[in-house]
């Protein structure tokens, strides 16, 4: 309850359409701690956070569309305990996050429909992913703010680039 109270907490943020990299990961947190709890341990979850990143601010809610399809397109179908990697690092211009999974994985075809935003009618839609990538798009005024990268049998990494702003870098 506590998870589930935190998660829409901060996912709602005060109607705010930004928030700090540290409130994305809590959410992110608190979403795969529901999880858990319905799934046991299906999944276990990594974090790797570089400090210095967490104090920028980023669109909200791009993170926790990403855990989900690694939970329920990565490491649900394959039928045995998986590990999701979250990944974050601050460089001199942006800010990378990455979500990697040890799941099934995907075919090149079907990454450049998520991709180019395309719908094939016989595949399984991913609203959430393309989702986020159209609002990272919109609100960053990105072409390509993500990228995927995975292997069938052994598992996919998306991952983000943020631009800093000059203000947050200098300060």
């Amino acid at each position: 309850m506590k998870a589930l109270g935190s998660y829409y907490r901060i996912s709602l943020s005060r109607g705010r359409e930004v928030i700090t990299v540290a409130e994305e990961i809590d959410v992110v947190k608190n979403y795969m701690s529901i999880q858990q709890v319905r799934y046991g341990d299906i999944f276990t979850m990594h974090y790797d956070i570089d400090e210095n990143s967490t104090r920028h601010k980023i669109l909200k809610l791009i993170l926790q569309p990403l855990v989900e399809n690694s939970l329920y397109h990565g490491i649900k179908p394959k039928g045995e305990k998986g590990n999701i990697y979250i990944r974050c690092r601050q460089y001199d211009q942006y800010i990378e996050l990455a979500v990697e999974d040890d799941g099934v994985g995907t075919d090149r075809e079907t990454i450049s429909m998520v991709l180019d935003n395309r719908y094939d009618a016989d595949a399984k839609p991913s609203f959430g992913l393309r989702g986020t990538i159209e609002r990272l798009r919109i609100f960053y005024g990105l072409k390509d703010p993500v990228s995927i990268k995975s292997t069938l049998g052994v598992g996919t990494t998306v991952t983000i680039r943020i631009p800093i702003k000059k203000e947050e870098r200098n300060g």
